[in-house]
């Protein structure tokens, strides 16, 4: 990890926007999520298990929003923090809410996230 951010290597993450038919849906959605992180309005997303590579994803990596089957958009990762009033526990991977629209490169069904080089 820490000779990943030595390196200057960035980490970024894909993940399936389930049940989310547009990128306008995401936003909405979104938008019911939104609190204060650190000064800063955010919104999140959740996982099962923190990354590996969580330090080097936050220091300035995205996650990539696969919508219908392309990739569609991408929001700054601001964070993770644990999530311990979820039963099992979970990860909530802090978003700033801004979305940015990708060229939008086809992408195979998978579950949970991946790494993005």
């Amino acid at each position: 990890m820490e000779s990943a951010k030595r390196s200057g290597i960035i980490h970024n993450m894909v993940k399936l926007a389930v049940g989310v038919d547009s990128v306008e849906m995401l936003y909405e959605r979104q938008q019911t999520r939104l609190f204060d992180y650190h000064g800063r309005r955010a919104t999140m997303a959740w996982t099962a298990r923190r990354p590996r590579a969580h330090e080097a994803v936050a220091a300035g990596g995205s996650m990539y929003w696969v919508i219908k089957n392309h990739i569609v958009v991408r929001q700054l990762i601001l964070g993770f923090e644990m999530d311990a009033a979820q039963t099992p526990a979970s990860w909530s991977i802090i978003l700033d809410p801004g979305l940015i629209r990708t060229l939008a490169p086809p992408r195979k069904a998978f579950q949970g996230w991946r790494y993005l080089q």
